[in-house]
């Protein structure tokens, strides 16, 4: 991901679309994404979550290196489908494997931190892949599309010869089992139903992810980005490094959500209303440390209170709805937003209104938070 962060935007405009157009491909995307989510994680469950993970990894490295070599809008909505499909794959397949991975050697207590330690260490490399995709951009935006192509390969390859069975179910059930299972946690346990609100809530921030390129950029030029970039995505890995080091008190995950969608909201909200570069800029960064924390949060929340059997298919149940909530947001922005021109006050208007919503859902999320456990 971080090879394409800073060129994804600016390569879509080279190729000739429009800011309304890339929210519209986007949408599709999630699209795509939510209608392979159940079959895909009913897979994982009933036959494997490492060959679940090798198939997306596999797609995600096609989508990207067909996308070095299109043109127009059509193109870019084939390989964006393309690659909705892989990322159903890997989703809740990942987590999973994990939560089980370590139930087998006796540690699920270190879960949390483990999933904090992911994103620090996922970030640690967007970031490092960021930098030099901004340069890479700069010669040549086409170059970061087959970049990260090529790290999707590594990761197939790593998925291929080193997961073994440690993440599988304990239990093995049939896919349709494992989703009436699914099912039935979440008509039990009204946890579940908050989470997934909290998941849905989320998806406000993709102007944030789809838009900050060209906003930035505009002040910094393409290269520049390689320094906005670290600043911004800094924060991501600030924020699970805090989870890591434990601010937040173990059993309270509920609480440490609401605060993270607040981060997000209020920065994003704060970066459209700022004025210049820095004043932008810091509170972009704000929103990045919501945005790493909440991960970690949220799993350690989900994963917590679901069973072996059945977790990549609930995983995928929940990335389901959320992402459903997803692309109506996209679809939202891109019915508002059409016709309009590709502009700064585009860009800081859809941020501040996605920004408010954020902090008004979370505020009623706040309320009805579950107990602690």
């Amino acid at each position: 991901m971080g090879f394409t962060s800073t060129a994804y935007a600016p390569f879509c405009l080279s190729i000739g679309m429009t800011l309304p157009e890339i929210a519209f491909i986007n949408a599709i995307f999630w699209a795509v994404v939510v209608l392979g989510e159940l079959p895909t994680g009913m897979l994982a469950d009933g036959r494997s979550r490492a060959w679940s993970l090798r198939i997306g990894a596999a797609l995600a490295a096609v989508s990207h290196v067909a996308y070095a070599f299109v043109h127009g809008f059509w193109g870019a909505l084939a390989c964006e489908s393309i690659m909705g499909i892989g990322l159903a794959f890997m989703s809740g397949a990942d987590q999973a494997w994990i939560a089980d991975a370590l139930a087998r050697r006796g540690e699920s207590g270190d879960l949390r931190k483990v999933l904090a330690t992911s994103v620090v260490g996922s970030g640690i490399c967007c970031l490092g892949g960021g930098v030099i995709g901004a340069f890479i951009g700069a010669e040549s935006l086409r170059l970061t599309m087959l970049s990260s192509g090529i790290a999707c390969l590594l990761s197939f390859a790593i998925a291929m010869f080193f997961m073994n069975g440690d993440g599988e179910p304990t239990e093995r059930v049939n896919e349709i089992e494992a989703l009436r299972l699914s099912v039935g946690a979440l008509r039990r346990e009204s946890g579940l139903v908050w989470a997934m609100a909290a998941a849905c809530a989320v998806g406000l921030n993709l102007p944030f992810n789809h838009y900050w390129a060209p906003f930035f950029g505009g002040m910094t030029g393409q290269s520049g980005l390689s320094f906005i970039w670290v600043v911004i995505y800094g924060g991501c890995v600030l924020g699970g490094a805090l989870i890591r080091r434990g601010a937040w008190r173990d059993g309270n995950e509920a609480s440490g959500v609401v605060a993270a969608i607040v981060l997000m909201g209020v920065g994003m909200a704060g970066a459209g209303m700022a004025a210049g570069l820095a004043a932008p800029l810091l509170l972009a960064l704000v929103h990045e440390i919501g945005r790493g924390a909440f991960r970690p949060l949220i799993d350690t929340f989900v994963q917590r209170r679901i069973d072996s059997a059945f977790r990549a298919t609930y995983g995928s149940l929940q990335s389901f709805v959320s992402k459903l909530g997803y692309a109506f947001i996209l679809f939202c922005v891109w019915i508002f937003s059409r016709g309009s021109e590709a502009d700064p006050r585009l860009i800081t208007t859809t941020w501040c209104v996605s920004g408010i919503l954020m902090v008004v859902i979370a505020a009623a999320l706040w309320v009805f938070r579950p107990k602690r456990s």
